[in-house]
């Protein structure tokens, strides 16, 4: 039963990639510390809300649903979710390759998803709306793809009911990450290029999808109502309109770290060369109207981040595949070799920090950590929340205030609910949310910092508050190790928030 509902299953090379891909996920997510765009989605996702300041909900309310489900509040529950819906973009991924050109297209599909240090983490390990995104554009277009091919094939019913699910899992789409527009954006161009894709537009099927998916846009529409529109606001502030260049070449860089060197130039390659199918081409316009779209945006100066263009790279990769096969084996052996001589030291490294993070075993035997032995924004901070507890004894509702978000996402994962977290800085992002039922009051200030800079830290923190609070006052520190060292620290100072 299971391979007839999942039947790339049947096929070992596909199943092997799958149950290697999960393993090694599930170990990354167990030891990697939460980053901070991590810590704060599972800090904020702690209170219910339609829709969140920077994104969609459904990475927020994941990792919440999942620790009340299980009972445990864990890094490692935090992140299933991500683990399962990077397998769910894994088994598209592969299906979209069958689709498109058959099972060696597929495999390299899934392949090249697997080894890129982006989709491994931001598409499968990391608590990140990327994950969500990836999985349900994937899994859109792989059914869509299959419909086509089973319509004549279905009963009437169970051919609409198809559509309803393509539908849904646009609807998550749109509950991931403001992306997730430009792929039926793309996909209506698609339908507009020529006169026989256009009779596309007057079918009832595309109506259908187009329906149970816009109910997923209803609760970011809902809490932007009610709130004043402030993510379209925070978004629509990164752009520019003036000439970039530098800024350009330093996305296209970080683009090329994401995916991988040989994948990404081969990928431009691809868009050349692929022999363009009907099938290749429903690829094709949602993966260039991404990639131009952002890398356009870049040139312009957008305040923007490499892994914007990720989307649109990933749906390239069954093309890269097409053109593999096309290519000859000669060709496919050297790219093998490319791939090994740039993946290979690129996953060393990963491996390294990661042990690093955990450890400090590269500055362990150096007596003052140097200045460029910053993992502050990946520490394991569990120790800290029952420390403090013990500190600020049993009263609930207080008010515990920090410097950033980012202080405040980091340490509010070990923190108890029973405190009520503000933020002083001019960039609180969603915690501002938070905050407007909460009167001015006396509460603790946290400030993380490394251990080597405790004292420079006290004093400027206290010269800084004292525009607040005359009356701040330094009380404790409690101390955090990083592996045997003591690493990090956490001030705490009592001072009148407004």
């Amino acid at each position: 039963m299971l391979e007839m509902r999942l039947p790339y299953l049947k096929n070992k090379h596909f199943y092997h990639l799958l149950i290697v891909f999960i393993i090694s996920r599930l170990i990354f997510a167990s030891v990697l510390p939460l980053g901070v765009d991590e810590a704060y989605q599972v800090t904020i996702g702690r209170e219910f809300d339609w829709s969140y300041y920077d994104h969609p909900p459904l990475s927020f309310w994941l990792p919440r649903f999942f620790a009340n489900f299980f009972g445990l509040e864990s890094i490692l529950i935090y992140r299933l979710p991500s683990v399962i819906f990077g397998s769910i973009s894994l088994y598209a991924l592969y299906g979209i390759g069958m689709q498109i050109c058959g099972e060696d297209t597929a495999f390299w599909s899934a392949l090249l998803y697997c080894i890129s240090p982006f989709f491994f983490f931001s598409g499968g390990v990391f608590v990140l709306p990327d994950v969500i995104l990836n999985a349900s554009v994937c899994m859109t277009l792989l059914l869509f793809l299959r419909s086509q091919d089973l319509k004549l094939q279905e009963t009437k019913s169970s051919y609409y009911l198809r559509l309803v699910i393509i539908g849904i899992w646009l609807a998550i789409s749109f509950l991931s990450k403001y992306h997730s527009i430009l792929v039926p954006a793309a996909l209506l161009i698609y339908f507009l290029s020529t006169k026989k894709r256009f009779y596309w537009i007057f079918q009832s099927q595309i109506w259908i999808v187009a329906l149970v998916g816009s109910l997923g846009a209803l609760p970011v529409l809902i809490w932007n109502y009610q709130e004043g529109w402030p993510t379209f606001v925070f978004h629509s502030s990164r752009a520019n309109a003036e000439i970039n260049i530098l800024n350009f070449i330093k996305m296209f860089v970080g683009q090329l770290i994401y995916l991988s060197p040989p994948t990404l130039l081969l990928s431009i390659w691809a868009f050349f060369a692929v022999h363009k199918t009907e099938k290749v081409k429903l690829l094709l316009y949602p993966s260039l109207f991404i990639i131009l779209g952002f890398n356009f945006l870049f040139f312009l100066g957008a305040n923007g981040f490499p892994h914007w263009t990720m989307p649109g790279w990933m749906l390239a990769l069954p093309l890269v595949a097409v053109f593999l096969k096309q290519r000859g084996q000669l060709f496919k052996r050297k790219f093998k070799i490319l791939l090994v001589v740039f993946m290979v030291p690129i996953w060393l490294t990963i491996c390294a920090f990661t042990l690093h993070v955990n450890t400090g075993w590269l500055t362990a035997k150096i007596e003052t950590t140097p200045e460029w032995d910053n993992t502050l924004q990946f520490m394991r901070w569990d120790d800290f929340g029952a420390k403090f507890d013990d500190f600020s004894g049993s009263e609930y509702s207080m008010k515990v205030g920090f410097l950033n978000w980012v202080d405040a996402a980091s340490l509010g994962v070990v923190l108890s609910e029973k405190y009520s977290l503000t933020v002083i800085g001019n960039d609180p992002h969603h915690f501002k949310y938070r905050e407007t039922n909460l009167k001015a009051g006396v509460g603790y200030l946290l400030v993380p910092s490394l251990k080597a800079d405790e004292e420079k830290r006290i004093e400027k923190i206290l010269r800084d508050m004292g525009e607040y609070d005359p009356d701040v006052e330094y009380l404790h520190s409690v101390d955090i190790k990083r592996g045997k060292n003591e690493y990090a620290t956490v001030l705490i100072f009592s001072m009148l928030f407004p």
